[in-house]
């Protein structure tokens, strides 16, 4: 008797290893949606009719787009490329279908001012641990483009300040670390710009003894080896170790009069300013720890509103040599 689509996902999932705690959920997350879009039926059944039937139910259901229709058929794929390789499907139904065209969407990004509005809410933070770790995760986004998960985990071993370099590496299980790897698995290193560098100085000297992680309070630090001494310690622990992590930001950003923006369009405004500043986009694809440079020129390389007006005035001027050449003068109303 064939599995069904549930018993082959799920030994799929109890042998499948080496894969972020966030992939795997996005994963079961996408066989639900699978699985309510074509029934719970034989593996052997699923053919490109219901890749089809799944590919439309992504599309046409509530809060749904191209966007994430496309993310979760992806997110399925290695499970029927699996099951090809196994003989229990002669081709991959999903690789026959055609891609969704996603819109393009706007990045993200904080100006100047945003920035600093946040640095100077950390300020008025009640508890001096809180500042100045609030401080420490904003600046590493915004100066060095670290992931969340990355700013986080990251230890005092990876800074070199000497250099002016981060190096943003996986960690192993150690009494004072716990296991983690970064999103693409690739080991990178990032600048470490001098404001940067001299606060990491002030945060390093101020650790508790025996606490790596930079971006971490010390309470915090101790909570999370009591997980660990308890045996609790999870895969999704060591991605966001401070899991109350999105309160605290929204009240900050309120209290900068900044809304609606998240911690990671920190980071993205860091590699636009990269690209900016005129830093070729194979090399920024290495610095951001993007996987392929599509992802790098998809969003982050989309038009600033500086260029925007730099094209309005070299537009006005000239249309103005235009009108002032012929003798016409500018229509009014």
């Amino acid at each position: 008797m064939h599995s069904t689509l549930s018993e082959y996902f799920h030994r799929f999932t109890t042998e499948e290893c080496g894969t972020r705690i966030s992939t795997r959920k996005m994963r079961q997350t996408a066989m639900q949606h699978c699985i309510a879009a074509v029934g719970d039926i034989a593996l052997s059944e699923f053919g490109f009719e219901s890749a089809r039937r799944l590919q439309r139910y992504l599309v046409d259901g509530p809060n749904r787009n191209a966007v994430s229709a496309n993310s979760y058929l992806r997110m399925l794929e290695p499970v029927f490329e699996r099951a090809c390789y196994e003989g229990a499907l002669a081709e991959n139904p999903l690789r026959l279908l055609r891609k969704l065209r996603e819109p393009r969407t706007r990045i993200e990004t904080y100006e100047a001012g945003e920035i600093g509005a946040l640095l100077k809410a950390c300020d008025g933070l009640r508890n001096p641990a809180s500042r100045m770790v609030w401080r420490t995760r904003i600046m590493l986004a915004v100066c060095a483009g670290l992931r969340r998960s990355e700013a986080l985990n990251l230890n005092v071993k990876d800074v070199d300040v000497e250099k002016g370099e981060i190096w943003l590496c996986a960690k192993r299980d150690s009494p004072n670390t716990w296991a983690w790897s970064l999103k693409d698995y690739e080991d990178r290193k990032v600048p470490c710009p001098q404001a940067l560098a001299d606060h990491l100085v002030k945060v390093i000297a101020e650790l508790p003894e025996g606490q790596p992680y930079v971006a971490l309070t010390p309470a915090r630090y101790r909570g999370c080896q009591k997980i660990r001494q308890q045996g609790k310690w999870s895969d999704e622990l060591s991605v966001t170790p401070d899991m109350n992590f999105n309160k605290p930001w929204q009240r900050l950003c309120r209290a900068a009069g900044v809304e609606n923006k998240t911690f990671h369009g920190l980071r993205a405004s860091c590699i636009t300013f990269w690209l900016q500043a005129g830093v070729p986009v194979q090399e920024v694809r290495a610095l951001a720890g993007h996987s392929d440079v599509e992802t790098t020129m998809r969003y982050y390389a989309g038009i600033r509103s500086d260029h925007i007006e730099r094209a309005s005035a070299a537009t006005q001027g000239i249309m103005g040599s235009l009108i002032g050449a012929t003798g016409l003068e500018p229509a009014t109303s």
